[in-house]
């Protein structure tokens, strides 16, 4: 199985107090790992929901207790700051990790996802 580095990235609009997902996807002989990530917008937002399509779940936020951007550390130019994960976040093979947010600056707004990890192929 080849590994090799690998940087990630998705984004996903919002209307003005709207909600959206950022997805994550692997085809059916690759896997993901995940050691770093880091959001990014252009307004404020707030994640209700992270999970994958095999049923995990990776917050217990919801609609009424979210993680608010302000308490993530957004990227900007310098790699400080990223978010490490205390274990690696795995995509697994054939499966959709999604992560929900909703726009909270009350404008449209743009929400970027990096991250950076590891790809295996099989």
């Amino acid at each position: 199985m080849a590994r090799t580095p690998y940087f990630l990235v998705s984004s996903v609009d919002l209307t003005a107090n709207g909600t959206g997902d950022i997805t994550i996807r692997t085809d059916a002989n690759e896997t993901i790992r995940i050691k770093y990530l880091a959001f990014n917008s252009t307004g404020s937002f707030e994640i209700f929901d992270w999970e994958d399509s095999r049923g995990n779940s990776y917050t217990n936020a919801t609609p009424d207790n979210s993680i608010t951007s302000d308490l993530i550390p957004l990227q900007t130019a310098h790699i400080n700051h990223y978010i490490e994960l205390p274990e690696e976040l795995v995509v697994e093979p054939a499966s959709v990790m999604t992560i929900s947010v909703k726009d909270t600056s009350g404008a449209a707004n743009k929400v970027y996802f990096f991250a950076v990890g590891t790809r295996e192929l099989k």
